[in-house]
């Protein structure tokens, strides 16, 4: 996977109160979903589900 693409992806959580600020978190974050994920699409809908737990987004369809 593509570290910039995962961390865009897990960017997308900065809108939660409790996501870190630091650069590091961030770096953090990524590596636990590399861990998880097989596939950047898979990343999407890890994220996309916390998101949507969190009441911050709709469910993830898979790109157009």
């Amino acid at each position: 996977m593509n570290f910039k693409k995962v961390l865009d992806i897990v960017l997308e959580m900065s809108t939660l109160k409790f996501f870190p600020t630091e650069p590091s978190g961030h770096v953090a974050l990524v590596r636990m979903v590399c861990d998880w994920a097989t596939s950047e699409d898979q990343a999407r809908g890890l994220i996309n589900e916390m998101l949507i737990k969190a009441g911050h987004a709709r469910p993830y369809l898979g790109d157009p």
